[in-house]
């Protein structure tokens, strides 16, 4: 009986160690939890920046290269001279052109089309 009494005693011991033990376990997880949260959280933000940050690169990109091809186009009489139409040209210009079926490829064919009518190139036109 006091072997009983004995045992019983180290279980209840141990048991009260253990739920210790697991109490503290039970708030390092949580604090881990919000911390990888917390860098889930900040990574997915510098991915979205970096993100938009390259969209603004591809923007400005696209926006020099629209500009540089309306200014070709009109030094060479294949888009009508216009002091605003080369330096308005950007991403967006591009875009409303091309969602309203009109794009800057088709303007310049069917400008050149009536320019040429034979399908000559610039230099061929020019040498003749």
């Amino acid at each position: 009986d006091t072997e009983t009494t004995r045992i019983h005693g180290e279980v209840s011991l141990v048991h009260s160690r253990v739920a210790q033990h697991a109490a503290c376990w039970e708030e390092k997880l949580k604090a881990y939890e919000g911390a990888f949260q917390d860098a889930l959280v900040t990574m997915r933000t510098q991915d979205l920046r970096a993100q938009a940050d390259e969209g603004r690169r591809l923007k400005s990109a696209v926006g020099s290269l629209a500009r540089g091809i309306v200014g070709v186009a009109q030094v060479c009489g294949i888009l009508p001279k216009s002091p605003t139409e080369a330096a308005d040209a950007d991403a967006d210009l591009m875009l409303d052109w091309e969602l309203c079926g009109r794009p800057l490829q088709r303007r310049i064919e069917e400008s050149w089309a009536r320019l040429s009518p034979t399908g000559a190139t610039l230099v061929e036109l020019a040498r003749s």
